[in-house]
């Protein structure tokens, strides 16, 4: 939600007069965040500027916040939430409460105030397409714990696909935190694009520092997906170079408000999201999710023999270790014993992408990649097109 008022009747963006946000929020002033403003200038300049930027406005990221408990990373995501919103203007979905005031300056040198106050996440509207979600942050405060519901559900892979599919597709970005990526489910955790960890400084240093809990945060940044620099971290550390992108300290204590103004944020709120994730559990079997449906092989029609044989193939590709999954596409469809018919092998390839295959290379030497493919998923859609019964082409 965001609302536009003067700062000295806090009229409505309309121009009627209303009570105007609560007096205990915080003001943050947007000069302290844009151009050489004490809030960017101590801040990496990854987020804005230098060789390379993360363009919320531009892209799409799944932005991984991750630290032992107490290392300051909900502290970190909201105060890059604060940014995003003053830089781009979006608005917030999230699993706690954040809620400011952003004084913001017009050409004529006048202020106004902005208010700003998250939205409850919905998986619901989320999964569902709703056109609300568009260009938005959505933010998950303890993320395995979301995750965690998401996998209790009866479509798991293709419940967290969906998810982040649906991000990417709303122009959205997802702001999540965890203590470490290992904690995540694999399906989500290999969609992250930037890995923040944060170390807050008052632990280092110890009591006699002076220094408050949150007062200063050092960060690290890692490019996991090469989506920002165009190296991810496996591409680094196979050449054996430091997989660090930037360093830098955060010093976030306005968001702590003080003895007149609340608190930014309230990550000890408790928002309940499982009532929504219920509703997608009863909708999962009757609704289409992207360009997914019970009937795309219907659609795009692929023989038996060809089907059982794709399923052979892939199984033995999805069995390698996670990150030595990419093959040759010449490669992967000379596996077929006798060749495949023109139109297998089309819509072998739709399905192929309609469960997450990731594709690379070049016009004259493409590969796929199944790091991150939804095997149960194609394996469901095989066998509801065979006998049920899972066994190797003949």
């Amino acid at each position: 939600m965001v609302t536009v008022t003067t700062e000295k009747n806090q009229s409505s963006a309309n121009g009627s007069t209303n009570q105007g946000p609560p007096e205990d929020l915080v003001i943050l002033d947007e000069k302290y965040f844009l151009g050489n403003g004490p809030a960017n200038a101590h801040t990496s300049s990854s987020m804005e500027g230098g060789s390379y930027s993360i363009r919320l406005d531009r892209d799409s990221y799944v932005w991984l916040f991750s630290g032992r408990r107490g290392a300051g990373k909900s502290v970190a995501m909201t105060f890059f939430i604060v940014f995003a919103v003053i830089l781009y203007n979006m608005r917030i979905i999230s699993n706690y409460a954040i809620e400011f005031l952003i004084r913001r300056y017009r050409p004529d040198g006048k202020t106004y105030l902005q208010h700003v106050k998250n939205e409850t996440i919905d998986f619901e509207k989320l999964l569902m397409q709703s056109d609300d979600y568009k260009h938005v942050i959505i933010a998950l405060d303890e993320a395995p714990d979301i995750i965690s519901h998401l996998a209790s559900q009866t479509w798991k892979n293709r419940l967290i696909n969906a998810f982040v599919r649906q991000i990417r597709h709303g122009f959205n970005s997802l702001f999540i935190a965890a203590q470490d990526d290992t904690l995540i489910d694999k399906s989500l955790r290999w969609q992250i694009d930037i890995e923040t960890a944060y170390k807050d400084v008052s632990r280092s240093l110890g009591d006699n520092s002076g220094i408050e809990p949150g007062e200063e945060i050092d960060v690290k940044w890692y490019d996991q997906s090469g989506q920002w620099t165009g190296e991810s971290t496996k591409d680094k550390l196979r050449k054996g170079e430091d997989p660090i992108v930037d360093e830098g300290t955060l010093y976030p204590r306005f968001l702590f408000g003080d003895d007149k103004h609340k608190a930014v944020f309230d990550s000890w709120q408790d928002i309940n999201i499982v009532e929504s994730l219920f509703r997608v559990d009863m909708r999962m079997s009757s609704v289409k999710i992207g360009s997914e449906s019970k009937d795309f092989l219907d659609k795009y029609p692929i023989g038996e023999k060809a089907l059982r044989a794709a399923l052979d193939n892939v199984k033995k590709i999805y069995q390698m270790p996670e990150g030595d999954r990419a093959v040759w596409l010449k490669g992967f469809y000379s596996s077929f014993s006798g060749g495949l018919a023109e139109q297998d092998r089309s819509n072998l390839g739709k399905l192929l992408s309609e469960c997450g295959i990731r594709r690379g290379g070049n016009k004259n030497k493409p590969w796929i990649n199944f790091d991150g493919f939804d095997y149960d998923k194609f394996k469901a859609m095989v066998l509801s097109k065979t006998d049920g019964q899972e066994k190797a082409a003949e």
